[in-house]
């Protein structure tokens, strides 16, 4: 981790209708946190999450990312930021259906010009999940495809990794095991930042920040983050046999 900023949420508000969700949140994001925001259902962090995902649009405040000011970007342009920029992990898996664990990777891999297939399959080697290589999600059990779910976050070597609840539909086992390959994707260069309501995820980060009726109520940094294994470095050798990032195009 390091002292150079990648999220500054500055004054944002969001309302659904008469409902206020967020009012007037700040909220700092350095290179290489692990971030875990907690609240009770309804109290916002999913909506933080999607504002800095560029999800959703703040009705006020300004929302930065990487040094781009995410809320004033077209759909177009937001979108290629995303994709170059940020992943995401949901809860709902979002896995392409038709398509086996390794090629689910492997398209994210293409997508975000970071490898291909073999980078697909070193990655999911790396977090432990070969052996589901060649099945397709239906075939899975929801532990299964969150793991998938994160070697295609993580395949894409994002600098900001958005995670919404990525245990809320799991058992006890597979949430730790989800828990433990959130821990190993993370270095210093990829930023995590996760939703959740569960214990044992934030205890994996290095920072917990709770939310409480739209406002940040706590914001608590340790002094130690998890030391996660160097998976990126394996992935980015793999990748380099089938293509070269685009790093140098801006979305300026």
């Amino acid at each position: 981790m390091n002292n150079t900023e990648l999220v500054r949420v500055a004054g944002a508000s969001k309302s659904f209708g008469p409902q206020v969700v967020l009012s007037e949140c700040d909220l700092v994001v350095n290179q290489g946190e692990f971030v875990a925001i907690l609240g009770r259902s309804g109290s916002g962090k999913s909506t933080l999450i999607n504002l800095i995902g560029g999800l959703e649009r703040p009705d006020a405040g300004e929302i930065h990312v990487d040094g781009f000011r995410v809320d004033r970007m077209s759909e177009s342009r937001l979108a290629r930021f995303r994709r170059r920029r940020i992943a995401f992990v949901f809860q709902s898996f979002n896995l392409l259906p038709h398509l086996t664990a390794v090629e689910n990777v492997t398209l994210a891999a293409r997508l975000n010009r970071t490898g291909g297939r073999r980078a697909a399959e070193a990655l999911l080697d790396q977090l432990g999940v070969a052996h589901v290589m060649g099945k397709r999600p239906g075939q899975l059990s929801g532990g299964e495809q969150q793991r998938v779910a994160i070697a295609r976050a993580a395949v894409a070597r994002p600098k900001l990794l958005l995670a919404d609840e990525p245990t809320g539909s799991l058992d006890s086992t597979s949430a730790k095991a989800v828990i433990e390959l959130l821990t190993m994707v993370h270095s210093g260069e990829m930023t995590i930042v996760t939703v959740t309501h569960a214990a044992d995820v934030a205890e994996s980060a290095s920072r917990v920040v709770t939310i409480s009726d739209g406002v940040i109520a706590h914001d608590n940094e340790r002094n130690s983050s998890p030391v996660g294994h160097d998976v990126e470095n394996g992935t980015r050798e793999a990748g380099k046999r089938d293509a070269q990032r685009d790093a140098q195009e801006e979305d300026r």
